[in-house]
């Protein structure tokens, strides 16, 4: 037998001493001080009932509907003892009683049908068919309750003569019992297609326990009916409404231990076999539920934890991570975090050494063009030094040419190193240039002068090559000009007009971009920006 199974008969077992217990009482009542003892047992039992319902079951429609049908027990039992204990001499208070019995006995099935339903389904919508069992089970109570109006559930003797012993059963009385146990039927069948997916085949005949109180009860009831009720010394060992209550009472329960209903029950064990380090406490620390690992790793010194506790109704449940593995993880990976630091910082100084050098070796390559490029200025400038050095008085008259020719270097370097980031510059730069080397020209007693503006751009190698030649023709013309005059005009795409006075100058070979006028003693030369020259008027 499953342990299900087992539990399940446990409990039906406790509710028959229940019963008989009560059965006791009815024979022991008319002495005092036991004369209400079967009335107050009934009512006790049926709160406590009504408790294990509502603590038991788990939030929802399926603790409401169970709940009140628990109620509708309880409400049972009171109408027991008010026509037992309390209206004994009034026959139609007695009778009316007696007819409100069925609105529990026909509520509580109801009650169970509905909850059967929400167990089988997730959602319930009260549709009018699934409102039909509750509109036949009102208009029964109904009758039921009119009985007087209609005999249509008892017939009594003119006058009520002896009308709690003699009387005959109508069709509705009959109908009526076969309503009730249509309704645990179908709740029963309802739980049971429910509960056939994960029950396992050995263990199917468990959802049949539930009918055996329905079929202990039912036989009883029969017995009521037949007036074959057992008695000792002449007391009644058992009644209509303790039958029906133990019945209703022991149907529920069976189902409720076989697992058909939900419940709160088996969080114990549920709770131990919890695979973290956890445990419920009260506001005391007493340890109420503990996981089965909890009390071996709180004892356990070798592991770190992370303790957490948190407020729960009469008092708190604390759990742990270990945390252990975790750390460990933390460790490794700062140790490799600083060994990447340390290995991106060593990049980072590697990185900033060749940028270094490249800017060491880009510098040097710039040097060593600017040399290059500047060479025979530098040469020249070199002989003019010695020259000085050997004849002092030549000192005066060196000193200007080396100005004109440290310009031209100056102003040729700038130019070649905006060239390297450039591949266009301003005309403008080579005013500047030119404008320099003229300022320098002054030092020599040569009258010079740069004019005129232009915001043209030109191709860089271009404008190098254009200040390269107005160097050149300077250089040439520096012991004999009498004057040097420039113009920068935008004029014809764009030109540098020079004039040299007081000396001839000739043009280098291929250069098509420039012209050349001898007129009065003057040289006139112009160098166009941008295009070859077309050799027209100077």
């Amino acid at each position: 037998m499953s342990k299900r199974a087992k539990r399940a008969l446990k409990s039906l077992v406790l509710v028959g001493l229940l019963f008989v217990i009560n059965s006791i009482l009815k024979v022991v009542q008319p002495s005092f001080p036991f004369r209400l003892a079967d009335s107050l047992y009934l009512t006790v039992i049926a709160t406590a009932f009504v408790f294990y319902i509502s603590n038991g079951l788990v939030r929802g429609p399926i603790r409401s509907w169970i709940t009140a049908a628990a109620f509708f027990m309880l409400l049972f039992i009171l109408l027991r003892n008010m026509k037992y204990r309390v209206f004994l001499h009034s026959d139609v208070v007695l009778r009316h009683i007696w007819y409100l019995y069925y609105i529990p006995l026909l509520c509580i099935p109801m009650c169970f049908f509905y909850a059967s339903l929400h167990i089988a389904r997730e959602r319930v919508r009260y549709t009018f068919i699934l409102m039909l069992p509750c509109i036949v089970t009102v208009v029964l109570f109904l009758l039921f309750a009119t009985n007087e109006m209609h005999f249509l559930a008892f017939r009594f003797k003119p006058g009520f003569e002896n009308w709690n012993d003699d009387y005959n059963r109508g069709f509705l009385f009959y109908f009526g019992y076969i309503w009730i146990y249509l309704m645990l039927m179908a709740g029963l069948l309802v739980l049971i297609k429910k509960s056939a997916g994960s029950v396992k085949g050995g263990e199917f005949d468990i959802v049949l326990l539930p009918l055996l109180p329905l079929i202990l009860g039912s036989i009883g009831l029969i017995v009521i009916a037949m007036d074959k009720i057992p008695r000792f010394r002449g007391v009644a060992l058992i009644d209509f409404p303790d039958v029906s209550c133990f019945m209703l009472a022991a149907y529920w329960i069976s189902c409720i231990r076989i697992g058909l209903f939900p419940t709160n029950a088996g969080y114990r064990d549920l709770f131990k076999a919890f695979g973290a380090a956890a445990q419920i406490v009260d506001h005391d620390g007493n340890v109420i539920y503990s996981s089965e690992n909890a009390e071996e790793l709180f004892r356990n010194k070798a592991r770190q934890f992370r303790f957490h506790e948190t407020a729960i109704r009469s008092g708190y449940v604390r759990w742990m991570d270990d945390i252990t593995e975790l750390n460990r993880v933390n460790r490794e990976l700062t140790e490799l975090e600083n060994a990447i630091s340390e290995e991106t910082e060593l990049i980072g100084r590697e990185n900033e050494l060749r940028q270094k050098r490249l800017e060491l070796q880009e510098r040097s390559r710039l040097y060593d063009m600017i040399n290059q490029a500047a060479g025979p200025q530098l040469r020249k400038i070199g002989e003019l030094i010695r020259e000085a050095k050997q004849d002092p008085p030549c000192c005066e008259k060196n000193l200007p040419v080396i100005c004109v020719l440290g310009a031209y270097i100056k102003r040729l370097s700038n130019l070649m190193i905006l060239a390297e980031e450039n591949t266009e510059l301003s005309v403008h730069e080579l005013a500047l240039s030119v404008s320099e080397s003229l300022n320098y020209l002054k030092f020599t007693g040569i009258p010079a002068v740069l004019s005129g503006s232009s915001d043209q751009k030109l191709d860089a190698k271009e404008l190098i090559e254009i200040y390269s030649l107005f160097e050149q023709l300077l250089e040439e013309s520096l012991l004999e000009v009498q004057g040097v005059f420039a113009v920068l005009s935008p004029e014809q795409g764009g030109f540098l007009h020079l004039t040299f006075e007081g000396v001839a100058l000739k043009l280098p070979e291929k250069k098509q971009d420039a012209s050349l006028k001898l007129e009065d003693d003057c040289t006139y030369v112009r160098i166009w920006f941008g295009r070859s020259g077309n050799g027209g008027a100077v």
